[in-house]
């Protein structure tokens, strides 16, 4: 039974991210329009290549879990991650 609560949980959270992913997206395109110039159609751009590159990037991601498993793959992006913001 606490795997199973366990499995709901994360499915949950991870049905809730791609909302707020989009949401953080609608809240800073005005933002992002007037700090790069951008005209709606560039902007409408900018959109489109996140969600293309996301949904691709999801079954790639899940295949390398499957290959070299979800704790290892957590591990070296969570390391990556901040070298590459920098």
């Amino acid at each position: 039974m606490k795997k199973h609560m366990l499995l709901i949980t994360t499915v949950a959270f991870g049905v809730l991210l791609n909302p707020l992913n989009s949401s953080m997206i609608a809240v800073g395109l005005s933002r992002i329009q007037q700090d790069f110039q951008l005209s709606y159609s560039d902007a409408s751009w900018l959109i489109s290549t996140y969600y293309l590159s996301s949904a691709v990037a999801q079954p790639v991601m899940g295949k390398l879990s499957d290959l070299f498993g979800k704790k290892r793959l957590f591990i070296v992006f969570r390391q990556k991650t901040p070298t590459s913001i920098v």
